[in-house]
Formats: C-alpha cells, sequence, structure tokens
C-alpha cells in the first residue's frame, strides 16, 4: 500500500513538473517570436518612413511650380534658374519639367533629356490613365515606373495645373518632377536587410487597372510569414513587404521538451526514493500541496490576465481586415502594437511571479504622451463598444502637458482593463474615458453612465472582491479590480471607485506631474482656423463638450453646439449658416448624408464644409460629406483634417495675398542676402518660403540641428532662422555648436522661429544663443523687418 503511495505520487509530481516544463517552452518561444516580429516590424516602418519621406519631399517641387504658374498666368520668367533652385533646396530630383496642354515644353536640366521635349503624355496609352485622372480629381498623381524615352526607370510626380482666365477656371497643362528609382533607393538601405538575413520587396498596385509593378525585390524570394507597410503616395498604393528570408525562426521546441522531460524524471526518481521515510512522505505532501496550489493560481492569473491585450489585438485585427487600408491602417497597426506590448509585460510578470513567488510588479518611468495614449486605448476598444451598443466619448484635457513621467504600459493595461469592464457591463450606454488637469496632477478615469456598480474599496481577500473578480473572468470583462488596484499603487496612486445606483460607476485615480515637464502642447494654429465659425451636431452632450473644449484651445471662438440626432428628426437644425458643420452619426449613415444634401441645397448652406463623424468599422471612402472620420476621433486627427480642409480651399488665395501685402510694404529688402532655414515641418517650411520668395534673398533649406551645422560650415550666410524641436539635434543644441566654432560664427545672427511661446521661452532661446525669438504664427511683414534689421545691424 505504502508503494502504492509512493508510485502515485511520484507520478503525478512527474507530471507537473512535465506541465509545467513544456509550458515555460512555449512561454519562451512565443516570447521570442514576439522579438523577432518587433524587431521586423521596426525595420519596415524605418524603411517604409525614409522611402516616404524622400517622395514627399521631392513631390513638393510640383507644388511650388504649379503656385509660380498660377501666380504669373502660365509663365515662369526664368525658368531654369528657378527649376535648378527648387531642386538644389529639395534634393532627389533628376529633373522638373513643364507640360502645357499635355506637351512637355521645357526640362531641367535638359542635358541627357533631350528625347523628352514635345512628349505628348495624353498620346501615350501607358500614361493617359493616370494623367486624365489626376485632370479629373485635381491632385498630384505618382504615375511609373516608366522606361523613360531618354533611357532609364522613373517615376513621374504629374501635378495638375488650373489657370483662371476671364474669371473661369481652366486647365492649364503638368506640372512634373521625375524621380529616377535608382537615386531614390540609393541610399534606402534595402540592400542591407538581405545581408542580415531578410527578404523584401517594394511594389505598387497601379489605380488604374489594379496590376502589381515591382520596383525592387531581395535575391531571395519573399516567404509565408512576410509584414507589409504600406507607403503614403499620392493616388498610388506602394507596399513594402518583408520577411525573414529563412521562412521564420528555425530553433526548435524539441530540446526544451527533452530537457523538461529529464528533469520531470530525475525529480520523480529522487522524490520516490525519499518518501520511504514517513517524514519526508510529510513533506512531500506539503510541498505538493504547495506546488498545486501555485499551479492553480499560475493558470487562473494566465487565463485572466492573457484576455485582456488579446481582445484588444483581436478587435484590431478584426478592423484590419474590413478596411481598405486607407489612412486608418496605420492607427489599427499601431493599436495592435500597444495590445502586443501589453501582452509582452503580462507575460514577463508570469514569468517574474514564478520566479520569485511575489506579486510585485516592474515599474519602467519614461516620458510619453499621456493624451494620446488615452485616446489610442479608446480607439483600439471603440468597434468593441459598438457592438454593446455604447458611445464611447473621450476628453483629453487641453491644459494637460505634452509629455508627462510614468510608466506608458501600465498605465495602458489599468485604462484598458476599466474601459473593457465599463464597456462589458454598460448597456445602450454613454462611456467617458478622460484625462483632466489638477493642478499638478492629472486625473485618469473612467465614468459608465448606466452600467452596474460595483462595491468601494472590497479588500483583496475578501470571498466579495473574489465573487466580483469571478465574475468579469468569465464574462471576458478584461483586467479585475483587485489587478488595477495593485498596479495603480505600485504607480504610487490609489483606485477610487464611486458608485450611484442608477446611474453607473465612475473608477478614477491621479498621476502626479514632473515640475521640469509640465508644458502644455502648443498646436499653433493658423489664423484661418481661428477665424472659422463652426457648429457641432450632436446627440450627445459629452461628445459637444469635447469638441468644443478642444477648438476653443485652438481659438476658434464662434462654436454653435446643438443637440440634434439625425436618426430621429428630419428637421433642419435650428443654426445660424457657419463655414464647418460636424454632423455626429450615431446609428444610420443615410440619415446623415440626407441632413447634408438638404443643408446644401439651401442658399445659405452652399459653401459651407462638412465633417462626418462615423462609428467604428464603418467606411470612410464614400459619402455626402468633405471629410468623414471614424470616432473616436483624436485631437491630432481632427486638427490634420480641419487643416487640410482649409488649405484645400484657401491655400493659394491667402499666401498669394500675403506675400504681395509684404512685397509692396517692403520693397524686396533682402536683395542678394543669403540665409538659411532650419525646418523640419513641411507646412511651415512651405510658408516661410513663400513669405521669402519675393524679398529677392537666397535661402537653403536644412530639416535639422546637424545638417544645419554642416551647412553653415560649408556656405557663407548672413542670417540663419532656426526652429526649437528638431529631430537630430534641436535648436538650441544647433546654436551651441554653431557659437562654439568661434569667429564670425558669434556674431551671425540665429533667430528662433517657433510654435514655443510660453513665458521664459525667449530666455531659453538667448540662453542658448540666439539674437532673437519669433513666435509662429508671426506677421509676415513684422517677419521681414525682425530679419531686416538684424543683417543691417550687423553689416
Amino acid at each position: 500500500m505504502i508503494v502504492s503511495i509512493r508510485l502515485i505520487f511520484s507520478l503525478g509530481c512527474f507530471l507537473l513538473i512535465l506541465s509545467l516544463g513544456i509550458t515555460w517552452t512555449q512561454l519562451s518561444r512565443s516570447a521570442s517570436d514576439t522579438d523577432q516580429q518587433l524587431l521586423i516590424g521596426d525595420l519596415l516602418r524605418a524603411e517604409a518612413s525614409i522611402i516616404e519621406r524622400r517622395l514627399m519631399r521631392s513631390l513638393s517641387a510640383t507644388y511650388l511650380l504649379a503656385l509660380e504658374l498660377q501666380q504669373h498666368n502660365g509663365e515662369i520668367e526664368n525658368f531654369d534658374i528657378y527649376a535648378a533652385r527648387i531642386i538644389e533646396l529639395l534634393g532627389g530630383i533628376s529633373s522638373l519639367q513643364l507640360a502645357p496642354g499635355a506637351i512637355v515644353e521645357k526640362i531641367y536640366p535638359l542635358a541627357g533629356n533631350e528625347s523628352a521635349l514635345g512628349f505628348n503624355i495624353l498620346d501615350t496609352e501607358s500614361r493617359r490613365k493616370e494623367a486624365l485622372l489626376a485632370i479629373e480629381n485635381r491632385r498630384l498623381t505618382l504615375a511609373g515606373p516608366f522606361e523613360l524615352v531618354q533611357g532609364g526607370t522613373a517615376v513621374i510626380g504629374r501635378n495638375p495645373v488650373f489657370i483662371s482666365v476671364d474669371g473661369e477656371e481652366r486647365f492649364w497643362g503638368f506640372t512634373q518632377a521625375l524621380i529616377r528609382l535608382d537615386e531614390l533607393l540609393s541610399g534606402v538601405g534595402l540592400q542591407q536587410l538581405q545581408t542580415r538575413g531578410f527578404s523584401y520587396q517594394l511594389h505598387r498596385i497601379d489605380p488604374t487597372n489594379g496590376d502589381i509593378d515591382v520596383f525592387a525585390r531581395s535575391e531571395l524570394p519573399l516567404t509565408e510569414n512576410s509584414y507589409i507597410q504600406d507607403i503614403i503616395v499620392p493616388n498610388a498604393r506602394w507596399i513594402l513587404s518583408i520577411s525573414p528570408a529563412h521562412g521564420g525562426l528555425l530553433e526548435s521546441n524539441l530540446p526544451g521538451y527533452l530537457l523538461s522531460l529529464a528533469f520531470a524524471l530525475l525529480f520523480s526518481f529522487l522524490l520516490y526514493c525519499g518518501l520511504k521515510s514517513n517524514a519526508m512522505l510529510r513533506e512531500a505532501r506539503n510541498v505538493a500541496l504547495r506546488a498545486n496550489n501555485a499551479k492553480d493560481e499560475f493558470i487562473a492569473g494566465v487565463s485572466h490576465e492573457i484576455r485582456t491585450p488579446l481582445s484588444g489585438m483581436t478587435g484590431v485585427l478584426r478592423l484590419l481586415k474590413r478596411s481598405r487600408l486607407d489612412r486608418n491602417q496605420m492607427r489599427y497597426i499601431d493599436s495592435a502594437v500597444s495590445s502586443g506590448d501589453m501582452l509582452q509585460v503580462v507575460i514577463d510578470d508570469l514569468i517574474g511571479l514564478s520566479r520569485s513567488g511575489g506579486d510585485s510588479f516592474n515599474i519602467m518611468p519614461r516620458s510619453f504622451d499621456l493624451a494620446a495614449m488615452v485616446e489610442d486605448v479608446a480607439y483600439m476598444l471603440a468597434l468593441d463598444a459598438n457592438r454593446h451598443s455604447i458611445d464611447l466619448v473621450v476628453e483629453t484635457d487641453v491644459r494637460l502637458p505634452w509629455m508627462i513621467t510614468s510608466d506608458p504600459v501600465r498605465l495602458r493595461q489599468v485604462l484598458h482593463g476599466l474601459l473593457s469592464n465599463a464597456i462589458r457591463f454598460g448597456k445602450n450606454a454613454v462611456v467617458l474615458v478622460y484625462a483632466r488637469r489638477d493642478a499638478d496632477q492629472v486625473q485618469i478615469g473612467v465614468i459608465d453612465f448606466s452600467g452596474e456598480t460595483v462595491e468601494q474599496q472590497k479588500s483583496p481577500g475578501s470571498a466579495a472582491d473574489k465573487q466580483v473578480n469571478n465574475r468579469r473572468r468569465s464574462d471576458s470583462a478584461g483586467i479585475g479590480l483587485g489587478i488595477s488596484r495593485r498596479l495603480v499603487e505600485a504607480l504610487g496612486s490609489q483606485l477610487q471607485i464611486e458608485d450611484d445606483i442608477g446611474a453607473g460607476s465612475h473608477f478614477h485615480f491621479r498621476i502626479p506631474l514632473n515640475p521640469a515637464a509640465m508644458e502644455v502642447y502648443d498646436w499653433n494654429p493658423p489664423k484661418a482656423l481661428q477665424d472659422m465659425n463652426v457648429a457641432i451636431l450632436s446627440p450627445l452632450q459629452q461628445r459637444r463638450e469635447s469638441y468644443r473644449q478642444t477648438l476653443a484651445n485652438w481659438q476658434v471662438t464662434d462654436i454653435q453646439l446643438l443637440d440634434y440626432d439625425c436618426d430621429k428628426t428630419s428637421e433642419f437644425p435650428a443654426i445660424h449658416p457657419c463655414q464647418l458643420v460636424i454632423v455626429d452619426q450615431s446609428s444610420s449613415e443615410h440619415s446623415v448624408n440626407r441632413l447634408i444634401s438638404s443643408m446644401q441645397n439651401h442658399s445659405d448652406w452652399r459653401d459651407a464644409l462638412f465633417m462626418h463623424l462615423l462609428p467604428q468599422g464603418s467606411d470612410t471612402g464614400t459619402g455626402m460629406a468633405d471629410v468623414r472620420l471614424t470616432k473616436p476621433v483624436s485631437r491630432a486627427d481632427l486638427f490634420a483634417a480641419l487643416l487640410d480642409m482649409i488649405y484645400r480651399k484657401s491655400f493659394d488665395f491667402e499666401f498669394q495675398e500675403n506675400i504681395g501685402e509684404g512685397q509692396a510694404q517692403l520693397e524686396r529688402p533682402l536683395n542678394g542676402k543669403r540665409l538659411l532655414l532650419v525646418e523640419d515641418d513641411q507646412i511651415n517650411k512651405i510658408i516661410a518660403l513663400e513669405i521669402l520668395g519675393d524679398t529677392a534673398a537666397v535661402v537653403d533649406v536644412a530639416v535639422d540641428g546637424e545638417h544645419a551645422l554642416e551647412q553653415v560650415q560649408r556656405e557663407h550666410y548672413d542670417l540663419i532662422l532656426m526652429d526649437i524641436n528638431l529631430p537630430v539635434m534641436d535648436g538650441y543644441q544647433a546654436t551651441r555648436a554653431i557659437r562654439e566654432l568661434g569667429g564670425n560664427y558669434l556674431n551671425l545672427p540665429i533667430i528662433a522661429m517657433t510654435a514655443y511661446a510660453q513665458q521664459g521661452d525667449a530666455s531659453k532661446s538667448a540662453s542658448a544663443g540666439m539674437s532673437d525669438h519669433i513666435t509662429k504664427p508671426f506677421d509676415a511683414d513684422e517677419f521681414i523687418a525682425i530679419i531686416g534689421r538684424h543683417i543691417e545691424g550687423r553689416s
């Protein structure tokens, strides 16, 4: 009998150790696979970003040519000089071309391109479709790749130009930028990927017929587990694919299984021998009980915790399958990556628990954008909220600092869990997730306005707390309240739960702010946005107020709010005529289109712009609105959409008017002076170049502080315009480095041209060695006058 007990007990220990060893081996393999995926994802985004930046920088030349043609009735005086200057500023361009009537008449440089003169774009079948598409949409297209008549392979940025003749807008022709593929890809680094064990392919999908055109590929073909990244180009879809050349990780789980088997056999054999003593038998029984309890807790923790990130990843992948790979794709991918990070942290916690037997969490503070994180978590769970008839509203305080210091992954875990619970238990409810500033703290919370309540401050070990946690675990509701409390406590705060019977629950906690990083992000809204009058139509008071605060922070003062549901009323909205109408869709897209159609048929609303807010998972490509965005809309996406709508309507007119006034008043005061503009933002760069365009100054452009330092040592400049927030080396560092060169660099005028307008920012610029501080947005006349004053003072 005793022998049978020993045998059964030893066999049980053998199976337990073997199962734990197999589980550990699989977790290790999963972690290794995750590392491989993160590496490939980083490589993919880095390579795609370089190609995209090079393309967009080079293609902006067609806009500059188009602006010049529109301002001078279809003529460019000294085209060769103007084109040479653009190529020198932007780089990456093989030639610039003018094609009035779609026939190439001017090329710079002409040498080597003579055979392209007189080439009729519309007479060539391979180029006719995309050219007509560009004219029809009035947008820049990127055509190609083509075999050039002058030899070689290239892509061509083709921008249609329309000239006003006798008050009527007529098609003039094309401005073209020719970019050779070998030059575009020479410095990207795709060739080095193959030496590092990766395969790659760069191709595009033809917008006219859907054919696939391959630009570049590695010698070894792509494998099945390849990763893709869209490259944003005008009117086409470029795709970069990367995969491990060997088809994935070659490591096998077999050695881990064999090691687990050997250890289990050895341990069970020794245990069997040791159990011959009654004392050892009692001790082994206690060990087995403790091991069994630990195993139960381990399995329960895995079952409970791993659902949170996996549910997020599943929701995002579901969105990606339904999307058309439009501009939302990057945000979906970012959400999937965030869920992967959360899953990795949970795995790390499980590993730490198995090693130490404790329940502490590893906290890794770093600087991050809290508002963006809150918006990202809400966006990740928006589709799940729609399925539960939950309207999800995001509120981020405009006074939030643009960076805070804490552990973003742990904060994301807590917020994801609280928001998942609110969505799961709310029925036909409104759920608000918010981040609000309160003096030197930030309050983060979730309010379920009609969900179930939870008793406050239950002890983690009480029966009531276990009942609540078990209910959430069985219903896949996300992270348990007990773990949420411990995570918040590890972050130095306390989770507060306020219940109101009939009105739901309020979960919130506070995070202290770092006094050295409490600067509020300056959005730098243009005057055209500040002067807009806006109407917000939404059935939700929380969403109307959230958008009102955001627009008010961007200095928009004329804002109308209306409690309006398109699905429940067909009455004409009781608002005054305005420039922009934001319509919140609750369910039926048809009702929103009907509203927009009826308003556009009214004489007072014919020139109004319409922004349509759709539920998550909707198609953003069709509809009557000028812009269609999926909810919840981040502040960055809303800001970009507003700028797109504004500049699409008034960009040419505004800058033509401003530059004309500056020219008339200052009469080209910078004739022959050489300036260096250090700016990485494309819009700000174009604005500065346009303002300086008629001053007769010679302007070079640098995109970061390190590039500026190199330029200064190669060329002689009369003045430098220096942005502050630059990549690689910021404006302060670049200025100090220039001053350290000594000699004439000590009194070279360097003017800070920045959006930092807080008290003390001018002193920071002066401390770094800058001569003056100009804040954006700036008046064109004052801007040129300050430059002239510093140059004159130096001479």
